[in-house]
């Protein structure tokens, strides 16, 4: 057996750790882009990331939350813009609106 405040040491930086871990999870999530579709289709979008490429469906009048950290949003016809951090991106039309602080 422990004594109750040796205990209580050897507890605190685990706790610590996990709460350190759950702000940074949270705070990332709060951090990422978000694609909004006005349109009443659904569109396709490609995001382009220093990892790669990948396409994804955003449904009409839908959102896709957390795509990316930073990363280059494309549609077809050639539009393309950049986002990062907390931006919003919206599909309106052949248009990419980004609106938000990065």
């Amino acid at each position: 057996m422990c004594a109750v405040l040796k205990c209580a040491v050897l507890k605190a930086p685990v706790i610590i750790v996990m709460v350190l871990t759950m702000t940074g999870f949270l705070a990332a999530s709060a951090m990422a882009v978000d694609v909004v579709n006005k349109d009443k289709q659904d569109r396709t979008i490609t995001i382009v990331t220093p990892d790669g490429r990948k396409t994804v469906t955003v449904p009409a009048g839908g959102t896709v939350a957390n795509v990316c950290g930073a990363c280059t949003i494309e549609v077809s016809g050639g539009a393309r813009r950049d986002a990062s951090g907390g931006q919003k991106v919206t599909l309106s039309g052949p248009m990419l609106l980004v609106s938000g602080q990065p």
